[in-house]
């Protein structure tokens, strides 16, 4: 069984300790699939630089909370002192709680397992974090089995697609039932011939007209532009695009784009636009899964 491992991580910064780290650890168990949440939440210690901030307007020398007067380049070093014990100290934390982290991992996995470790925008590519967990980062959002989970979150009868993939053809078949309108916008003309037939046996077929479109030569997906003539009522978007290029495009709104790739940077790029439509993808549902 597949096991994704979702990661997210809440810092904070408090200059009164040596900082704390923590974790939680949810499992949730999908119909062919496994999800284990982990959030990691750390306060990190921080130097506190008011003193510095305080020598200008008080000179040389700076009162303490017990009324002596001590010489601010003293006070200063001992905080400096207190900062870099605060740190070893954090360290130590973090190695611990990074140990007893796999150590209920290994609990949760079995043997079998294919293990995949996925994040959010709050995990950096070099975080420590990651790097306590030994698995390869996730990367098969674009294969057939999860974009076919995805496609349970189209809820509309109408549909755009962009790109295409090898089982793009199977995926049309599988949901023609759904639809009442399809537009298919192909990034490459050398499989024209090929696809107009598709399109005509997809009719005589199911009755459906697809819409058939081609990227125009040397352009991009962010470089189309969508008539919204062309769509007049909310729709799933299908977005089997890989790349951070999004179309020129207002849907209606309570459309679904469904990103299938889950780029991050595609998605805020979707998001800033303020379109009225609901941005899905894998991560984005396996972010909102609870942890009660």
């Amino acid at each position: 069984m597949d096991t994704i491992i979702y990661l997210s991580c809440v810092k904070t910064n408090r200059t009164d300790a040596g900082g704390e780290c923590k974790y939680a650890l949810k499992e949730h168990v999908m119909q062919d699939y496994r999800l284990i949440k982990v959030l990691v939440k750390e306060q990190f210690p921080e130097l506190d630089e008011v003193p510095y901030k305080r020598s200008c307007a008080w000179g040389k020398h700076c009162s303490k909370p017990s009324g002596r007067k001590l010489s601010l380049d003293i006070w200063c070093v001992g905080k400096r002192l207190q900062y870099r014990r605060s740190l070893r100290q954090h360290e130590k934390q973090r190695r611990e709680m990074g140990e007893k982290l796999k150590q209920e991992l290994a609990a949760c996995l079995e043997e079998r397992d294919e293990v995949y470790l996925c994040f959010d925008e709050t995990v950096s590519g070099d975080s420590w974090v990651r790097s306590i967990l030994p698995f390869h980062e996730f990367d098969a959002y674009l294969k057939r089995d999860w974009v076919y989970r995805l496609m349970e979150e189209a809820n509309h009868p109408h549909f755009v697609v962009l790109g295409d993939v090898s089982y793009s053809k199977e995926l049309l078949w599988q949901f023609a039932p759904y639809m009442k309108s399809l537009v298919w916008i192909a990034p490459d003309r050398a499989a024209e011939e090929d696809m107009e037939e598709f399109a005509e046996e997809f009719y005589q077929e199911t009755g459906l007209a697809i819409r058939l479109q081609f990227l125009p030569a040397n352009t991009t997906y962010g470089q189309l532009v969508i008539p919204e003539y062309m769509v007049k009522e909310a729709v799933n978007i299908v977005d089997l695009t890989e790349g951070k290029h999004v179309p020129r495009f207002e849907p209606p709104k309570g459309s679904i784009w469904l990103c299938c790739a889950a780029d991050m940077d595609k998605e805020r790029r979707i998001e800033a636009r303020r379109l009225s439509c609901n941005v899905i993808s894998m991560r984005k549902q396996w972010k909102k899964a609870p942890f009660a």
